[in-house]
């Protein structure tokens, strides 16, 4: 996909004689924004992007990018390149930004995306791993990637074999680290992956001479005056997209980073669409957008004095139940607390906070809302507050809560099916429905054994509500 974004904006510059005429970048090196230590320490803070292609044959996860953790983090280690000290694993950058107003890493970021995907055949199994990688000292401040990885491993099939999900679910965990082994060892070795790239800044001269007069004065580092030029230019065409452009990339030189996500916001919705973008010599969004607000909500909340900390102590409390149901609560919040501790979450007993809750009169999560958070850390111990509403066995909206200052560190709608299942069945909250949906999927793909392990809807349900949180790495 980011091929496809370079590949457009190349042909757009390239083919920009209609447009605002030939753009200009300057290199912007964001290791000038990070603490001082940054600039010769080799640990890093982790984000793994893990995206599995969709397949006809599973519908439920198949990898373990925690395995991948623990590969980088070893042969890392074991090469002398790096140490990893924390991580965390997530989706889609997105993720990222609930958390920046509390976590800071101690150390520089490497990110990684990574795209699994698997090939079911009539002759053969094969999985895929291509991974990018940078290097760069905030989470979400993408610098120029460096070369990718691929990496395939194959097996030919036998006629009984075709049909045998449950040996290809076998031989999938069996060629995971060997997958991971081999696209580690062509990181660290091919790719620089701890080299620190720069990354750029675009900027276009338009059309009228204002514009061209700024245009020259930033080329020579004057974005003071440039940009006031380039205010007035805008008090007589609000809707042009360059001006926009121009006043975020002049606020990005100064480091004004919610400011240029502002004006950023501003040319995406004026700039061209569809096909007359693709010849406008306009560049790309993606990255700018995520490096923007990613550093907009860093230094926002670059001070702030309430910091999440992994080890802090968490109490998941009684949970609101809105279905019918009176088991589904206490079994929603044993399979959190396994999880949790799955993760290495420092939790503490259902049963602790339960007697600590119902001595103070609470026997129902409804009840918690008639009190503050920072009442009830104190009350159960705790640093952090896991609190909810509760749909079904796999369905809920979870929030994380500082007890101390009694702000939301993240809130999120968990489920533990496929969309497909949402949109089929209406019904949610019915364990014997979501048993009976994946027999049914397995069935659909003419499966003649049922998969070993498979997780159950709630788990799948808690495993995405606590995998994208930063945790130490323990392994060290």
């Amino acid at each position: 996909m980011k091929f496809l974004s370079y590949l457009i904006l190349f042909f757009g510059l390239f083919l920009n004689g209609c447009g605002p005429g030939k753009s200009h970048y300057i290199a912007q090196n964001f290791w000038d924004y990070s603490p001082p230590k940054f600039a010769s320490t080799k640990d890093f803070h982790l984000v793994l992007v893990w995206k599995e292609f969709e397949n006809k044959i599973h519908h439920i996860q198949l990898a373990h990018p925690e395995w991948f953790v623990e590969h980088l983090a070893k042969d890392c280690s074991r090469e002398g390149v790096g140490k990893l000290r924390s991580y965390q694993i997530i989706n889609s950058p997105e993720e990222l930004y609930p958390w920046m107003p509390f976590w800071k890493p101690d150390h520089p970021t490497v990110r990684a995306d990574a795209y699994f995907s698997l090939f079911v055949s009539t002759s053969e199994w094969k999985v895929n791993l291509q991974v990018q990688t940078n290097y760069q000292p905030f989470p979400t401040a993408p610098a120029s990637w460096g070369p990718p990885t691929e990496t395939t491993i194959s097996r030919k099939l036998n006629s009984d074999e075709v049909q045998d999900m449950e040996l290809l679910n076998k031989w999938i965990k069996s060629v995971e680290p060997e997958l991971y082994e081999q696209s580690i060892r062509q990181l660290i070795s091919s790719s620089k992956l701890f080299q620190k790239w720069n990354t750029y800044v675009y900027f276009l001269p338009g059309k009228s001479p204002g514009m061209k007069e700024a245009f020259e004065l930033s080329k020579k580092g004057d974005w003071k005056n440039a940009k006031q030029i380039w205010l007035k230019e805008l008090e007589i065409s609000k809707n042009d997209p360059v001006i926009y452009l121009n006043l975020s990339a002049t606020a990005q030189m100064q480091g004004q980073w919610e400011e240029a996500l502002d004006y950023f916001d501003h040319y995406s919705k004026n700039k061209p669409q569809g096909f007359v973008w693709l010849f406008s010599g306009l560049p790309i969004e993606d990255t700018y957008i995520e490096t923007l607000k990613g550093l907009s909500l860093y230094f926002k909340y670059k001070k702030n004095k309430n910091r999440y900390h992994p080890n802090s102590k968490l109490a998941i409390l009684l949970l609101d139940n809105i279905t019918n149901n009176l088991d589904i609560p206490e079994a929603v919040r044993k399979t959190f607390l396994k999880e949790s501790r799955y993760w290495g979450h420092s939790t503490l007993s259902l049963e602790e906070v339960d007697q600590t809750l119902l001595l103070n009169g609470f026997t129902d999560g409804g009840q918690l809302a008639s009190t503050t958070p920072q009442v009830l850390g104190k009350m159960v111990g705790a640093d952090l507050l896991m609190i909810g509403e509760v749909e079904g066995y796999s369905h809920g909206t979870y929030s994380l809560v500082y007890a101390s200052s009694g702000e939301t560190i993240l809130t999120k709608r968990v489920s533990g099916l496929i969309h497909t299942y949402s949109q089929t069945h209406k019904v949610q909250g019915d364990k014997e429905v979501e048993k009976e949906y994946v027999r049914k999927r397995l069935e659909e793909v003419n499966r003649t054994k049922i998969l070993t392990e498979i997780p159950q809807p709630n788990e799948v349900a808690a495993r995405s509500f606590f995998r994208s949180w930063p945790r130490l790495y323990l392994g060290n």
